[in-house]
């Protein structure tokens, strides 16, 4: 998703017309299909797929561009690859990231971390 770009409940359709409208778009696929490749091949994207699938019940046009943006990242970087080997350390890092009370709607706070093993990741988590 772009920097800057607001993703909120503000975005999701009101009228029957706009939801009539929004139907025509799979975003519950797209969402889905993103999560399997956040799970399996794509921890990178998982925090922003994670956050989209918010407003899988009533999407709006602001959302589903902004799951295509992520489409978009995955298809140009699909060279890319997480390179597992044998360990030369057992050393233990983690990374997190948060983003208090950023969200528009609820104030809720996000958070994510990575932790890695010898420089394999093994565990990322969503909060």
């Amino acid at each position: 998703m772009s920097e800057g770009m607001n993703i909120s409940k503000n975005s999701c359709p009101t009228s029957v017309q706009e939801r009539k409208f929004m139907e025509k778009f799979p975003y519950r696929e797209l969402i889905g299909s993103l999560m399997f490749l956040a799970s399996q091949t794509r921890p990178n994207i998982q925090f922003a797929v994670t956050f989209l699938s918010q407003y899988c019940s009533n999407p709006g046009l602001n959302h589903w561009k902004a799951a295509l943006q992520i489409l978009k990242y995955v298809g140009s970087t699909s060279d890319l690859a997480i390179e597992l080997s044998k360990a030369n350390s057992d050393e233990f890092i983690a990374y997190t990231d948060s983003n208090w009370g950023a969200c528009i709607d609820d104030r809720k706070s996000t958070s994510q971390y990575i932790i890695f093993l010898g420089g394999v990741p093994f565990l990322l988590e969503n909060d």
